[in-house]
């Protein structure tokens, strides 16, 4: 990372980068996803700061699948399917 801003000298910066997955993948690597995103997040937020980016547009959401069954499946499943309309 600090390779590529010390030689390409960015005046801005759009972090739109995440890994991503679904209900499935984030309840069965909710960690993975979390540690990913951060380091991807930090990584690029120092690097800004340190190369002297004038301006850096963070866009950045979070989803967690809590352990605890607070849904029934029939809420999952609406949830899962609300865009698809």
């Amino acid at each position: 990372m600090n390779y590529w801003f010390r030689a390409s000298r960015p005046e801005f910066v759009f972090l739109v980068a995440g890994t991503v997955g679904g209900i499935g993948a984030n309840s069965e690597r909710p960690a993975d996803f979390l540690y990913d995103n951060m380091m991807i997040h930090a990584t690029v937020v120092h690097a800004s700061h340190t190369f002297g980016v004038d301006k850096l547009l963070y866009l950045g959401s979070s989803w967690l699948v809590s352990t605890y069954d607070w849904f029934t499946r029939a809420d999952r499943v609406r949830a899962a399917t609300a865009g698809s309309r």
